[in-house]
C-alpha cells in the first residue's frame, strides 16, 4: 500500500464518524425546527378558535 492510499484511507476513517455525527445532528435539528413550527400554528389555530368562540353569543 503507497503512502497516498495509506493517507485516504486513514482520512476516511478519522471523517467518516465526524461526517456521520453531523448528518444525524443536521437531520435533528431540521425536524426539531419543523415540529416547532407545526405545533406554533396549531397554537395559532386555536387561539383564533378560541376568539371565534368567545365572540359568539349563542354558547
Amino acid at each position: 500500500m503507497t503512502t497516498k492510499q495509506l493517507f485516504i484511507r486513514s482520512s476516511l476513517t478519522i471523517a467518516l464518524p465526524f461526517v456521520l455525527i453531523w448528518a444525524f445532528a443536521e437531520e435533528l435539528w431540521r425536524g426539531l425546527r419543523s415540529a416547532c413550527w407545526h405545533a406554533w400554528l396549531e397554537v395559532r389555530a386555536n387561539i383564533a378558535s378560541y376568539r371565534d368562540l368567545m365572540q359568539r353569543e349563542d354558547y
